[in-house]
């Protein structure tokens, strides 16, 4: 009986609403409001726009409500630290793909400048 009150107290309670995952559903949300006012590609004839924006609006909200589901199951399993990797990975990839296409050019640059 003592043991079982002592892991009791001991339990941790973790919210699925940590900060990650808020600051996920932010950024998505403003993300998809703002995708809304962007104008369409130009070779779209206007009765095409408004079905490209329903579809936009929908992949965007799709793909939102599953990354901040995964972030809500992954803090509510009190694991924060691997919700702020999944919250800075796509930031991450971005900085590292940049990264190599600036080496990738200074290298193209320098090729051309020795012919």
């Amino acid at each position: 009986m003592n043991n079982q009150l002592g892991n009791t107290i001991h339990q941790k309670y973790c919210s699925g609403w940590c900060i990650p995952t808020v600051i996920y559903m932010v950024l998505s949300i403003i993300s998809i409001l703002l995708q809304l006012f962007q104008d369409p590609p130009a070779n779209l004839d206007r009765g095409e726009i408004i079905g490209y924006k329903v579809r936009v609006f929908l992949i965007q909200t799709i793909i939102a409500s599953l990354w901040t589901l995964l972030m809500y199951w992954v803090c509510s399993n009190c694991h924060e630290n691997w919700a702020w990797f999944i919250l800075l990975f796509p930031f991450l990839l971005g900085l590292l793909l940049l990264f190599f296409i600036v080496i990738v050019l200074a290298a193209e640059k320098n090729r051309k400048n020795r012919i």
